[in-house]
């Protein structure tokens, strides 16, 4: 190691596997296992949409990827279902006044 060289943190290690090698990996502290975010009642549903779904989607909307509103990779629905960067997910809210509606997010790091 060269003098004055920084140590790479987890983090900075498992993205340059992702951007040079294309590996997905996660990384899970234990204060994520604590509570299951997936089943609390106020999280709506999350769901990653398919390659077909994102161009029926962009389509439909008139709009390209970086109209998108975002969501961090490290969000902890988004961990939970696996979202990779670039990917769309499909967000569904249920509300008594307002009944459901349908919102969509790509993620960024």
């Amino acid at each position: 190691m060269k003098v004055g060289a920084k140590e790479k943190t987890d983090e900075d290690f498992v993205n340059d596997l992702y951007t040079t090698k294309n590996y997905f990996i996660q990384l899970f502290g234990l204060e994520n296992f604590l509570i299951n975010v997936n089943k609390h009642h106020f999280i709506p549903k999350h769901r990653i949409l398919s390659s077909q779904e994102v161009t029926d989607l962009l389509n439909k909307y008139n709009c390209t990827v970086k109209n998108l509103p975002t969501i961090k990779r490290d969000d902890p629905q988004a961990k939970y279902i696996g979202l990779r960067l670039k990917q769309i997910c499909e967000i569904i809210r249920e509300n008594i006044t307002s009944g459901i509606t349908v919102h969509y997010r790509v993620c960024v790091n």
